[in-house]
């Protein structure tokens, strides 16, 4: 089974290659079934890729964690650039003149490609990174341009110009190559398919997996660092700038499509980097490093991955009327590895007593936008007469402290502690509404740190979780509340001693009095305000909430107070506003007293069904 295991990528788009042209060939797909088959084709390529680029790294024991962040934010880079290269130059003006984005407007890889070397350079002057990594990285782009063009070449797009051969592919009606044709002039309204096509995208499957099994075998014998990649972008550029002489003109988007000195734009691009990468590559085998670097020692720290994960992903959110749903799945399957693994590593480093806050806030964050983009390419469906239906996921941490009194029988203080809070987690909830009447289910889930100078007193050093379940019911004049969830502390064993896990089932419930929208009153018990996962306060009194005239509840600011321990009270300002238009809200909580806590968390609102 080993030594099957690296050709089985080779196997499975050999497989591919032959359902896609019988596909076309004999069952002639409808647009809805070649629309199915090419979202599924592009869904597996960043999978196929992962595959190899995963058996390189293990070879080259290049650490894994940094292997997966980087190709999580190298695709995502691949889709984003690939829309932005199809922008017209009044496309561009309309983005930095403030006038929205363009419609949908369709993709190039070229623009793709241009933007991720341009990001592979500055991680890799950011991090460091070996040259030998991308020769790991570039073992992916070929296969999963198998997977891509089997989706093209069933949807009957990036198709190429009319031949008389007997080798050509007609299609059908409703696809992209039909009507053009019938929008040209060349097809009659009516007309069972259009004429005979370069099958351009065979040209480029095949093409792409050879060019994947000679970088495959030859991957341990180009061991100068940067060579393997420099020469399969190389094969993969001048592939693309010869493929596009006879591919038809109306495929190739934006810029990248313009004519200029007989060439498409496009070609020109692909030729100068086709060039400057074989040139490099003869420069490296002939003058540079023969031995490959030590990947071992090269190692990023956990908190910079995560950040510049979060930060792709967040530009990703920010153009996501741009993506489509397959889009927005490639970048979920890219991303939720490197999310698995870099969850492990920060949850070791949690057991080990470090501060994780801040990575761990930005991973949750990342994981919320991956989840949230595939479902928001969906369609919302209005109907006043129904019951609105969404859901809501949030994230959001806590830092600060509150002070501990330990009081004698006559009531006496006899010391007092200063415990530190450390907290983060997610919450995720179920949401219907009609008019006024609101009904809430969710999830919520907390873990975090608390510690005091006084070691020696374990009551106090503990690391805690919480997971609990509430349901929310709420109206006009009234909001109530009611949930229950279950905390666990537990604390560090000593020499000789081992403490038991803490355990214990808490209720937690809200009540409002007043109209949501204007001015109300409300009591709450273990129960946070807003979204800010904070040390859940014993009891708080907000005594004038303004809603800011959104009936909504999503605007909202607080003032009141807080019983943050059984002997200790503050002063609570909390609130909570919608980011613009985008479906996020962001929320804060602080607790001002002897000693101050502050909370702060972000929510998202998918689109309403």
């Amino acid at each position: 089974m080993k030594r099957l295991l690296p050709i089985l990528p080779i196997l499975f788009a050999f497989a591919l290659i032959i359902v896609a042209f019988s596909t076309v060939i004999i069952w002639k797909p409808s647009d809805i079934d070649a629309a199915w088959a090419w979202n599924l084709a592009i869904i597996l390529a960043p999978a196929l890729a992962l595959i190899a680029q995963w058996k390189a790294a293990r070879e080259r024991q290049f650490p894994i964690v940094t292997v997966l962040t980087v190709v999580a934010i190298l695709n995502t880079s691949l889709m984003i650039g690939s829309r932005l290269g199809a922008w017209t130059g009044s496309d561009w003006g309309r983005a930095f003149t403030g006038s929205g984005l363009p419609d949908l407007p369709g993709k190039t890889i070229m623009g793709g490609l241009v933007l991720l070397v341009i990001v592979y350079y500055l991680l890799q002057r950011w991090w460091r990174l070996p040259a030998s990594l991308a020769d790991v990285l570039i073992l992916g782009l070929p296969l999963a341009a198998v997977s891509g063009r089997v989706g093209c070449l069933v949807a009957g797009c990036c198709y190429g110009i009319p031949t008389d051969s007997d080798w050509g592919i007609a299609y059908g009606p409703d696809t992209p190559a039909y009507m053009h044709q019938l929008q040209s002039g060349v097809l009659l309204e009516g007309a069972a398919n259009t004429s005979l096509l370069f099958p351009i995208q065979l040209f480029l499957i095949a093409g792409n997996l050879l060019i994947f099994i000679f970088l495959w075998h030859f991957r341990k014998r180009f061991t100068r660092p940067g060579s393997l990649a420099l020469l399969g972008f190389g094969l993969l550029t001048f592939q693309r700038f010869g493929v596009e002489f006879i591919r038809e003109v109306a495929t190739n988007r934006g810029t990248f499509g313009l004519m200029w000195s007989g060439l498409k734009m496009g070609q020109w691009v692909m030729l100068l980097m086709a060039l400057g990468s074989i040139a490099g590559f003869c420069v490296i085998q002939f003058f540079g490093q023969k031995k490959p670097q030590a990947p071992k020692n090269t190692s990023v720290g956990i908190g910079q991955l995560a950040y510049a994960l979060g930060g792709i992903t967040f530009l990703g959110f920010l153009l996501r009327d741009l993506l489509t749903f397959e889009e927005a799945m490639v970048m979920l399957i890219s991303c939720i590895p490197a999310v698995l693994i870099l969850g492990r590593h920060l949850w070791r480093e949690h057991h080990l007593g470090r501060s994780v806050l801040a990575p761990v806030s930005m991973l949750s964050f990342t994981a919320i936008i991956l989840i949230v983009n595939p479902l928001d390419t969906i369609a919302p469906q209005q109907n006043p007469k129904e019951w609105k239906q969404w859901i809501e996921i949030g994230g959001g941490g806590s830092f600060g402290s509150y002070k501990e009194i330990n009081r004698d029988c006559d009531g006496n203080a006899v010391s007092e502690d200063i415990i530190k809070i450390n907290s983060g987690g997610g919450e995720i909830s179920a949401n219907w509404q009609r008019g006024w009447t609101k009904l809430q289910v969710g999830l919520r889930g907390t873990f975090g740190t608390a510690h005091t100078d006084e070691n020696n007193n374990p009551d106090n050093n503990y690391k805690y979780s919480s997971l609990g379940a509430h349901a929310r019911l709420s109206d006009k004049w009234i909001g109530l509340s009611l949930g229950i969830f279950n905390r666990q502390e537990r604390f560090p064993d000593k020499v000789g001693v081992s403490y038991p896990i803490r355990n214990e089932f808490l209720p937690s419930g809200s009540l409002r009095i007043g109209r949501r929208d204007r001015y109300f009153v409300d009591f709450r018990v273990f129960d946070e305000p807003v979204l800010g996962l904070s040390n859940e306060p014993v009891f708080s009194m907000g005594l004038v909430n303004w809603g800011f005239d959104d009936p909504s509840g999503n605007s909202f600011l607080r003032v009141g107070f807080a019983v943050t321990s059984p002997v200790e009270s503050a002063l609570n300002l909390a609130g909570q506003f919608p980011l613009g238009e985008s479906g996020l809200s962001g929320g804060f909580s602080a607790y001002l007293g002897r000693a101050n806590m502050f909370s702060f968390g972000l929510r998202y609102r998918f689109k309403e069904k």
